[in-house]
């Protein structure tokens, strides 16, 4: 069932505001460069001081930074929703899902994706894990929903049966939050639809509504971060816009029948929780409830962490939290995305750090341009410009 209109209406650009166009390159741009910075750091833990310090430069006896020529699968499903609406131009979830269908086949042939997910255990959590996983994998919930959707004659349909079905894989994991980023800079300035979408998305791959609301504030986040018309967003102006948008999602969530009113409740008290610790000096990530090493990939873990950085970068050079994050153990490759695209849409695609570049110095020669790394990042840019010219 399709997420219920939201009564606001579109937020249009003030006369004065600086062009978006440098800010949703920056943010898809940043998507991309903070995914392939992170995937040489999965299952490594090199040096890094302790919070709130960050990380500034290299240090002896850590990983070399380099680009990869893998991309991680929950930026690659990102990318492929970033496509599709640079070619469909609008957005409807049938289509979205029709899009990942047709890549994971593309995937499967050619063997960087298992024929089919492994087992659920219908009340058996996943363990943590003190070492992170030598690359991040699709996650249950969207493999459940590849394997779902073809059997249903809509969307709507599907959805309505993805959100009233039970979460059979344990917690959610921020791939969900990566799949927002790119409808958040599609849909910059109009807050329903943005709303919808994002919600729709996570909900159709069991995000529940931890996973809708995360995505929403991310979203909010984001889009606050490209409308801004001060130089960057200041940060009262992005916790509004992510209180605004969670407290206008949350009722379309409760008309939805997700689940008791409780739940919902429940996973708004947590996300403001974090939302509060990353704005502090330590974001508490090294507890039991929430560890950043044990519990590798969460989505409550990145999205604190994510927002953390985003609020303590320096203004001097506020993208070195990129750097930053990639060391912090967890899922360097989604959390390195996430903080590299929020970065680049705060203050611009020139604030993100190089390849090549300082203590991003690979040991290795870089990829060509004609390879699909760079050419995926020229695609990301120009999926931006397109935007911006559509909108």
């Amino acid at each position: 069932m399709p997420s219920p209109p939201l009564p606001q209406k579109k937020r249009r650009l003030p006369p004065s505001a600086p062009p978006v166009a440098n800010r949703i390159r920056g943010g898809l741009f940043g998507l991309w460069l903070g995914n392939m910075l992170g995937i040489p750091f999965h299952g490594r833990h090199p040096p890094v001081p302790e919070f709130p310090t960050l990380y500034v430069k290299p240090q002896e006896g850590g990983p070399p930074l380099r680009l990869p020529s893998e991309y991680g699968l929950p930026f690659a499903f990102a990318c492929c929703c970033a496509q599709y609406l640079f070619h469909a131009r609008q957005f409807q979830l049938g289509e979205l899902l029709q899009a990942y269908v047709h890549y994971a086949a593309l995937l499967q042939r050619a063997e960087k994706l298992a024929p089919s997910p492994p087992p659920y255990e219908e009340n058996t959590p996943p363990q943590p894990q003190e070492n992170s996983p030598p690359l991040p994998s699709l996650e249950p919930g969207l493999a459940w929903a590849l394997q779902q959707f073809p059997r249903f004659h809509s969307a709507s349909a599907f959805l309505e049966y993805a959100a009233r079905s039970p979460l059979p894989h344990g917690p959610v994991v921020d791939a969900v939050l990566l799949r927002s980023l790119p409808l958040a800079c599609f849909f910059y300035a109009d807050t329903p639809k943005r709303i919808a979408a994002v919600m729709e998305t996570a909900l159709a791959a069991q995000g529940g509504a931890l996973g809708a609301l995360g995505s929403v504030a991310l979203a909010a986040l984001l889009a606050e971060s490209i409308l801004s018309p001060q130089p960057h967003a200041p940060l009262k102006a992005l916790l509004e816009a992510m209180q605004r948008d969670m407290a206008q999602a949350a009722p379309a969530l409760l008309q939805m029948g997700l689940g008791p009113a409780a739940s919902i409740h429940q996973a708004l008290a947590s996300l403001h929780e974090d939302i509060n610790h990353a704005q502090k000096d330590s974001p508490n990530l090294y507890g039991p409830a929430l560890n950043l090493r044990q519990h590798a990939g969460y989505l409550r873990v990145s999205f604190r962490l994510a927002l953390w950085e985003l609020f303590h970068a320096p203004e001097e050079a506020p993208g070195s939290v990129v750097e930053d994050v990639i060391r912090r153990g967890g899922s360097p490759s989604s959390q390195g995305a996430l903080v590299a695209c929020l970065c680049g849409a705060r203050w611009g695609k020139a604030c993100l750090p190089r390849p090549g570049e300082g203590a991003f110095s690979p040991s290795s020669p870089s990829p060509p341009p004609s390879s699909p790394v760079f050419q995926n990042a020229s695609f990301l840019e120009t999926l931006g410009e397109a935007l911006v010219a559509k909108l």
